[in-house]
């Protein structure tokens, strides 16, 4: 049986329309029937001397055809390098004219700054447990030859690392050493971190060597050898997350090298328990680094031999138990610029030590799971003669009726430290103002420029919300004098009270008064300062009474209010009214 094809003798190929080139099929024997190979017939000597004499024409034909399609294939290869060639060509040329080459060079470095190192975004990441490697520079540098030049000539683009040591991606060191190469000597941030699960170490790890085998993989020690090859350009080290430290030790036979000269800023991981278990080698260093100014810890421990607590001039602290603790840490630091405790939790104590120092100037505490007469101990207990800016907040809600604030302990302990108190912040937002410790308190605080107030708005125990206390106290005409002289910014958030026009008048008034030509008015330009902005947030806060563009979702009633807003506005003094 003969196909279709086959009948057509003979065959031709055309290979020009042009010139009708073709390509003749010279040989064309007729196959073996189908049939005739399924019966298992054998072939007689005759049949078998066709057959053989068959093959061997057909073999020529063949070659004959792989010759003309070499052939072919040699002419259309190049063809389409010609056509590749042309392409690029035009590339290049609508390149040139592409409207990104008259982007300035400061464009591009913004915005591969803004890509590369901007919202707490490291260079370069590496996290195995969302199988992720986040390197921008390097990805920027891939794009062209310009954007290669750019990236390669702006080492800050290199120079900061998130690495998750814990089963490292295999040969993931190269891209780091990449990085650390092309970082030249630039200053350097690095974050370790580990992501493998706590509870994955269980009774199949025996040994701690085979649980470190686990943990690391057989990437990891390659992956921190590189991290140590550039420590000593390091300036912020981060360890918070890197929680089985201690296994660092079953990845050397000797503990290696380490140096800090350039480190300022540490972020440790600590135990309820005590002391983080980094091993020894590890802890040295930042003991010995001579820049190390400022440490961010979940916890304080009661060992001060691992850090160099007294060159320390800023301590961030998430919790910390106890007065005595606090008072500790403060006379343990004599350099402490600034301290911010995120938890205070207050204990049962005994006579605790009054510490003088001078050296403190921003102090923020919260008790968000403590009442504010939790704070009475420290102020009882600290003399802080440097203090200019105190923030002070708790969330805690406890049967009425409430305290109200200010308490005497920080009416006392500002008298008794003469602080020129600049800024202060207290949130409390389950208290209300007492008028009458309102004046004592801003007596003590004569030096103070910005007051940040976020109280409750019922009524205290004097029968007057915290607002209206708070601005007649604020009243050039008090009988106990011009309270805070060089107040010039105040914002109140009040809680769960609804306002009312008299309450926006009343705001309106206090901020006339203390501004600029207000005080003109009284007289008192020369030893008062021009009031710069009033904000008063009643909560839930749904329109503003501000400038013109605001206006409008109002009462009709607060016209005459707005009117008098705009002219303050136009005279140099913000008023912001939220209700």
């Amino acid at each position: 049986m003969t196909t279709k094809l086959e009948q057509n003798l003979p065959l031709r190929t055309s290979l020009c329309s042009r010139c009708d080139t073709e390509f003749v099929t010279r040989v064309h024997h007729p196959p073996i029937p189908l049939d005739t190979l399924q019966s298992g017939e054998l072939p007689s000597q005759t049949e078998t001397q066709q057959t053989l004499s068959f093959i061997e024409e057909e073999e020529a034909e063949l070659f004959r055809y792989d010759e003309e399609i070499s052939r072919l294939r040699r002419i259309t290869g190049e063809l389409e390098a010609q056509r590749l060639a042309l392409h690029n060509r035009i590339e290049a040329r609508r390149s040139y004219l592409a409207t990104t080459r008259k982007i300035p060079l400061e464009i591009w470095e913004y915005v591969f700054t803004e890509l590369c190192c901007t919202n707490s975004r490291y260079a370069l990441t590496i996290s195995p447990k969302v199988e992720c490697v986040d390197a921008p520079a390097y990805t920027i540098s891939r794009v062209c030859s310009r954007w290669r030049k750019i990236a390669h000539s702006r080492s800050h683009l290199w120079s900061s690392f998130s690495i998750d040591i814990s089963n490292a991606l295999p040969s993931i060191d190269t891209l780091l050493l990449l990085y650390i190469e092309k970082s030249h000597t630039q200053p350097l941030v690095i974050q370790l971190t580990d992501s493998y699960p706590l509870e994955d170490r269980d009774d199949n790890y025996f040994l701690e060597e085979d649980y470190a085998k686990a943990l690391f993989g057989n990437n990891g020690k390659a992956l921190f050898l590189a991290l140590l090859s550039c420590m000593e350009r390091c300036t912020r080290l981060d360890t918070s997350d890197f929680y089985r430290c201690n296994m660092l030790n079953h990845l050397f036979n000797e503990p290696p090298t380490i140096s800090l000269p350039a480190l300022h800023t540490i972020e440790v991981l600590a135990f309820s328990w005590g002391t983080p278990n980094y091993p020894q080698w590890f802890w040295d260093p930042i003991h010995t680094a001579p820049l190390l100014t400022k440490v961010i810890t979940p916890s304080v421990w009661e060992d001060f031999d691992t850090l160099p607590w007294a060159q320390l001039t800023t301590l961030d602290v998430r919790e910390l138990k106890g007065t005595e603790l606090l008072v500790e840490l403060i006379t343990t630091c004599p350099n402490l610029v600034s301290l911010r405790i995120h938890e205070f939790i207050p204990e049962p104590h005994g006579p605790i030590s009054t510490p003088v120092t001078s050296s403190l100037q921003n102090l923020a505490i919260g008790a968000e799971h403590s009442t504010p007469s939790s704070f009475d101990s420290i102020f009882a207990a600290l003399t802080l003669r440097s203090l200019t800016s105190l923030e002070l907040s708790s969330a805690a809600i406890w049967p009425s009726p409430s305290r109200d604030w200010p308490c005497p302990s920080l009416t006392a302990m500002l008298e008794r430290s003469s602080t020129s108190l600049e800024r202060l912040s207290i949130s409390f937002p389950e208290l209300g103002l007492a008028s009458e410790a309102v004046t004592e308190f801003l007596k003590s605080t004569p030096f103070l420029t910005q007051l940040e107030v976020n109280l409750c708005g019922g009524l205290s125990i004097t029968g007057r919300d915290s607002t209206t206390g708070l601005l007649t106290a604020l009243n050039l005409s008090n009988p106990d004098g011009v309270l805070v002289p060089k107040l010039e910014r105040l914002y109140i958030l009040q809680r769960a009270l609804r306002t009312h026009p008299e309450m926006m008048r009343l705001i309106v008034e206090t901020v006339e008064m203390r501004s600029r030509q207000g005080l003109e008015d009284w007289g008192r330009i020369e030893d008062v300062v021009p009031l710069k902005a009033l904000c008063v947030s009643f909560s839930p806060s749904r329109d503003s009474v501000e400038g013109l563009e605001d206006y409008g979702y109002g009462d009709e009633s607060l016209a005459p209010v707005l009117d008098r807003v705009r002219t303050l506005s136009r005279g140099g003094t913000r008023c912001v009214i939220e209700y």
